[in-house]
């Protein structure tokens, strides 16, 4: 760029000496930043990379198999899964821990997503076409392990395979029992009617065990159920495979649920139907042991 204070000077020079003087004209000072600047446009678009380009995903089916372990899969613990690949480049895997009532395991109807199974878990590469995985079951019992396959050339593909969860062979640092609805939170009395029109009641089971962040559903075939009454009659019925409560008649009932080293106890309440102002108060006190408290897990 061109400086104006020396194109002044040099006109001024020519006027006052008829333009005969040779010095009046002077080369302008090289900027030594200029070229420099003008050499990096230049050069900019050679030196640039161009950007690549991603593989468009593609459903690749049949690329990835889960293998039957041939261990036992416990449970909040971390487990080998074994894949065999039918192609290379295998780059990523999402893992997804799917539950199921008894009667819709066949169908895979009303899926329940187990807390903390979602994941995007490491692949380790063997050298016979195989890759394994490591999962945490979140579940005991049938649990359907999901998985979401990506290779390097874009495609991707879905397998499946139901896993039996066995207990874990550490003790629960806490056991929760809770009510349909609210399996996260300790339930202290459970309110059934004898009215079929009201909506069925029944207690869940969830675990903590270290290292893993969240409670684990607990099925409850691995638990076991006593019922106290204050004479022979039987108030409730408990169904051992789902935790579903019977109701039978009026009155109330302690159960104590037991499973991994830990006891808990709960209140069930059964009443024709819903009634705000109750004439029988029923809150199976007369069914306590000295030193037992409803509601509290207890380790035995």
């Amino acid at each position: 760029m061109l400086d104006s204070n020396v194109i002044n000077a040099a006109v001024l020079c020519a006027l006052l000496t008829s333009s005969s003087e040779p010095y009046c004209v002077k080369p302008l000072p090289v900027d030594p930043v200029q070229p420099q600047i003008r050499q990096a446009r230049v050069l900019a678009p050679a030196n640039q990379a161009a950007p690549s380009k991603k593989p468009l995903p593609f459903f690749a089916p049949g690329r990835v198999d889960i293998l039957t372990p041939s261990h036992s899969i416990r449970l909040a613990e971390e487990n080998k899964v074994l894949l065999q690949t039918h192609a290379p480049g295998l780059t990523a895997v999402i893992i997804e821990q799917v539950k199921y009532d008894p009667d819709d395991m066949v169908t895979r109807t009303r899926p329940r997503f187990l807390k903390g199974g979602s994941a995007s878990v490491p692949v380790l590469h063997q050298q016979n076409g195989r890759a394994s995985i490591m999962v945490t079951p979140r579940a005991l019992g049938q649990v359907v392990l999901q998985i979401h396959a990506q290779f390097a050339d874009g495609g991707f593909t879905n397998s499946e395979m139901v896993l039996n969860v066995q207990p874990s062979g550490e003790i629960p640092e806490r056991l929760v029992v809770g009510a349909w609805g609210a399996p996260s939170s300790q339930a202290r009395w459970v309110t059934v009617f004898l009215d079929p029109k009201k909506p069925a009641r029944g207690l869940t089971i969830n675990a903590f065990y270290k290292n893993v962040e969240d409670d684990v559903e607990i099925d409850p075939t691995f638990a076991s159920f006593e019922v106290r009454t204050a004479n022979s009659l039987p108030v409730i019925s408990m169904d051992k495979a789902t935790g579903a409560i019977k109701p039978l008649r009026e009155g109330d009932a302690l159960v104590e649920t037991i499973f991994g080293g830990w006891t808990n106890l709960t209140c069930i309440v059964v009443r024709d139907h819903f009634d705000p102002n109750p004439r029988n108060t029923f809150d199976c006190k007369s069914l306590l042991r000295p030193g037992e408290q409803i509601g509290r897990s207890i380790r035995k």
